[in-house]
């Protein structure tokens, strides 16, 4: 049950719960008088004891002794509730969020990746000329025509930099693609440690993919067979691993000093790359 919290219409019910996110623990009494003098209750003191009780049947309110309180069982079931809105809606495009830290919750890595291709141009992740991404291996991402047109466009706008730690024959296929379409890619460079990173407009985006020991055993063959790119259907065999059903965690923060400093970290790893490459070209 969702209680109607600062609605100027409310029940006897709403208002104990507005009043015990205040103050806490109230007797059935001071309950009744902070009732009468925030909202100038006309009901009777049984009329309030009766929604007292009601919401604590309901597991809404717990009693020590004679005081009452909101249940921390009912507290954390409305933060999933509000979480779960709030990620429905984010995903959805219905709102644009502006808190400091988000998390959003996914099903697959094809719906993870779908929102953050999405969004990229939006602004949802603030405004940026440069983007720095991290990971610790690349894999050719099927891509339909519209999400290779805002890819291409997003990399055309803004200058991307990739570092990748493997190199591999996929993180060179990968790699040759998205320097074909503007980015700037590094493989074989010791980054994304201990996890990716994505740097985009004024966020700082993690992406967590909550794989099971089968899943990484099973990747690591993948990677390790393909000798020869060309023998395998690799779009079909990713395609199958990106649609399957997965917890898959995005991570946005958005506070100016963290951005700042994981920025500097990426332009420090750019220069320091810029000149080993330059000695050994």
């Amino acid at each position: 049950m969702i209680y109607l919290l600062g609605s100027s219409r409310q029940t006897t019910k709403e208002r104990v719960v507005e009043i015990l996110g205040e103050f806490w623990p109230l007797t059935a009494r001071k309950l009744y008088l902070k009732l009468k003098k925030r909202y100038g209750f006309m009901s009777t003191y049984q009329a309030a004891y009766r929604a007292v009780t009601e919401l604590l049947t309901q597991d809404v309110l717990v009693k020590e002794g004679k005081n009452y309180s909101l249940s921390p069982e009912w507290i954390e079931r409305m933060v999933n509730v509000t979480d779960s809105l709030l990620d429905k809606y984010t995903q959805a495009g219905r709102i644009n969020p502006s808190v400091s830290l988000q998390k959003l919750t996914f099903q697959s890595i094809g719906d993870a990746w779908d929102f953050i291709i999405s969004k990229a141009s939006s602004g949802f992740f603030g405004t940026s000329s440069h983007c720095y991404l991290q990971v610790p291996r690349l894999f050719p991402v099927p891509l339909s025509d519209s999400q290779k047109a805002v890819m291409a466009q997003f990399l055309q706008k803004t200058k991307t930099t990739v570092f990748c730690r493997r190199k591999g024959p996929l993180e060179k296929l990968v790699s040759n693609y998205l320097s074909h379409l503007g980015a700037s890619v590094h493989i074989g460079v010791s980054c994304a440690q201990p996890t990716n990173s994505l740097i985009i407009g004024t966020s700082v985006v993690s992406m967590h993919v909550l794989y099971t020991e089968t899943d990484y055993a099973r990747l690591s063959t993948l990677y390790n067979s393909i000798k020869n790119i060309l023998s395998v259907n690799i779009f079909k065999k990713f395609s199958s691993i990106m649609q399957e059903k997965r917890r898959v965690v995005i991570t946005i923060n958005r506070i100016p000093e963290i951005f700042a400093d994981v920025l500097r970290e990426n332009e420090r790893l750019l220069r320091t790359v810029s000149r080993s490459q330059a000695r050994n070209s």
